[in-house]
């Protein structure tokens, strides 16, 4: 098999936010083979280890892929933190050999001046400027904006680099 990648459209250097208590999470799948796949949802307990609250089965598929939570279930509950998970399983024989990525997510309440915009270019970006970056993501995808949706990518990307730091030695004379 060739090499398979997979990667969280999401925060994974730092906690996102969400004021939605059925987010809509998002990956992307360079890979063109469909390969079995697991959506993990987990709750942190009061000893602070995670633990599942669901899990989704489902193919993957070439591009970005999203898994909003139904809503004929329990959404998330606001002020806790949940642990999110993507795996594809490449291998059933071998499960170490699965590719997973993982991101956490805070359910915050919804800040005043994020709620009341109607035009979805400027919801994102006021979602995004509030910083729930999983809401202004997801009325990205949903309404289709793509040119918000590439500039929400490439302030992720900006926000995920790792910053290098260089030091300046002073000359010797």
């Amino acid at each position: 098999m060739g090499e398979t990648s997979l990667r969280l459209l999401a925060p994974t250097h730092h906690v996102g936010q969400t004021a939605s208590i059925y987010p809509t999470f998002a990956w992307f799948v360079p890979e063109t083979k469909s390969l079995p796949m697991e959506f993990r949802l987990y709750k942190y307990g009061s000893n602070n280890q995670p633990q599942l609250q669901n899990k989704w089965n489902l193919p993957s598929e070439f591009g970005i892929m999203t898994l909003s939570l139904p809503k004929n279930q329990p959404g998330l509950k606001q002020g806790e933190r949940y642990l999110w998970q993507v795996a594809i399983l490449c291998d059933f024989n071998h499960p170490s050999n699965d590719l997973v990525a993982t991101a956490e997510v805070d359910v915050v309440e919804m800040p005043r001046v994020a709620a009341v915009e109607e035009n979805t270019r400027k919801q994102v970006d006021v979602l995004a400027s509030a910083g729930l970056w999983y809401d202004a993501l997801g009325v990205a995808l949903k309404t289709g904006e793509r040119d918000a949706l590439t500039e929400l990518l490439t302030d992720l990307a900006a926000l995920e680099q790792p910053t290098v730091t260089t030091v300046s030695t002073p000359k010797k004379n």
